[in-house]
């Protein structure tokens, strides 16, 4: 929405018709700032790059810790496959990133829902035993048993 709204707000008559994607976003930027405005946006989109990367990183580490798979074999093939997604991301076209992007998404998501639906009848029992503690009146407290 902000980029949109900065985009919008630029002059319209210096815009050049083949421009398109983050190279619109810079042209805006440096219609509105001046000519550091290019370079300020060059500048947001390798931190936010350089950050979704490492806390994606992150993740997949505490995955394996949680699988029980953190032995340091392990850890190096997960620093060597971000590695080389980094790089083929570099090498092949935007729009097969942007596909890969949405099937490896997709596929985190029918994880996710798998999970909470496999989890769904013990949280259905928790939250029925929460409510039914809070009828009577008493502080809840979680019992495992």
């Amino acid at each position: 929405t902000a980029s949109a709204v900065i985009i919008m707000l630029a002059p319209r008559e210096n815009r050049d018709s083949a421009v398109s994607g983050i190279q619109t976003m810079q042209h805006a930027m440096g219609d509105l700032i001046g000519s550091w405005g290019p370079g300020l946006v060059a500048a947001v989109l390798l931190f936010f790059a350089f950050s979704s990367i490492v806390a994606n990183y992150i993740y997949a580490e505490n995955n394996l810790i949680f699988l029980r798979l953190n032995k340091p074999l392990h850890i190096w093939t997960l620093r060597v496959i971000t590695v080389l997604m980094v790089l083929t991301g570099t090498l092949v076209s935007l729009s097969v990133v942007w596909q890969l992007a949405d099937i490896i998404m997709a596929l985190m998501a029918i994880t996710n829902l798998t999970a909470i639906l496999l989890l769904s009848p013990t949280v259905r029992i928790l939250a029925s035993d929460y409510l039914r503690q809070r009828k009577l009146g008493v502080q809840p407290v979680f019992d495992p048993a």
